[in-house]
């Protein structure tokens, strides 16, 4: 009997001390992103220097929701200002920016 009682002490001690270690752990990290967030998250691609070297063309993909596509943009990056313009803007995706020889 004494045995007996002894044991549950002991395992009601070693549940006890589980809880409480386990209630101390920090939360678990939250999950990554979603699908949908993959999805939208907008891509840079193509990079071009300008002849000169003051600029850079390079593309912008991003997800269209409604037309359930993607729409790719061409874009100008000016390296001295640190700047950056969309150069198109069409129904129609814009791709693989080319330079010109005389820039």
């Amino acid at each position: 009997m004494r045995h007996r009682a002894c044991d549950t002490a002991i395992a009601i001690v070693i549940t006890l001390a589980a809880a409480a270690i386990a209630a101390a752990q920090p939360a678990p990290a939250p999950a990554g992103p979603t699908v949908d967030q993959l999805i939208a998250l907008k891509r840079a691609g193509s990079p071009v220097i300008s002849p000169d070297g003051k600029l850079v063309a390079y593309t912008v993909r991003e997800v269209n929701w409604d037309e359930n596509s993607y729409e790719t943009e061409i874009w100008i990056a000016d390296v001295a200002a640190g700047t950056n313009r969309q150069l198109t803007n069409a129904k129609k995706s814009s791709g693989s920016p080319r330079w010109s020889p005389d820039g």
